[in-house]
C-alpha cells in the first residue's frame, strides 16, 4: 500500500519509470550476451572483447526497440477495442439521424416528417 501512495508523486513516477526501463534494458543486454555466446561457441570463434561488448549492447538496444514496438502495437490494438463503445456513442450523438437512434424531445424533426412530398427539395438559406 505504501508503494501506491509513493507513486502518486510525479517525481517518483519518473524515477520508477527510468528504473524499470533500465532493468529491462539490462535484462535484454544479458539475453543478447547469452545468445551471442551460444553463437560464438557454435562457430568456435570469439571476437575481441570490445567488439563483442559493442555487438551485445547494440543487440540489446535492438531487442529493447523490438519489445517496445511490439508492446506499443499491442496497446494500440487493444485501445481500439477499449474505446469502441465510446466512439460509437459519440458518433450517434454527433449524427442525430443515425439509424437506431431514437428521437429525443428536443430534436428538430427531419424535413421528410414535415413535408413528405418535399423530401428531396433543396433547403433555402435562412436570412
Amino acid at each position: 500500500m505504501r508503494v501506491k501512495t509513493a507513486l502518486r508523486s510525479p517525481t517518483a513516477r519518473v524515477i520508477a519509470t527510468i528504473g524499470a526501463v533500465w532493468l529491462v534494458l539490462t535484462g535484454l543486454v544479458m539475453v543478447a550476451y547469452l545468445l551471442t555466446a551460444l553463437l560464438y561457441a557454435g562457430l568456435r570463434w570469439q571476437p575481441p572483447a570490445l567488439a563483442a561488448q559493442l555487438i551485445n549492447t547494440l543487440l540489446g538496444f535492438g531487442l529493447l526497440g523490438t519489445l517496445m514496438f511490439g508492446v506499443g502495437r499491442l496497446f494500440r490494438h487493444e485501445q481500439h477495442r477499449w474505446f469502441g463503445p465510446l466512439v460509437e456513442a459519440m458518433d450517434r450523438i454527433a449524427n442525430p439521424r443515425a439509424p437506431g437512434r431514437r428521437p429525443e424531445p428536443g430534436d428538430a424533426p427531419a424535413l421528410s416528417e414535415h413535408h413528405p412530398d418535399r423530401e428531396h427539395a433543396p433547403v433555402e438559406a435562412e436570412r
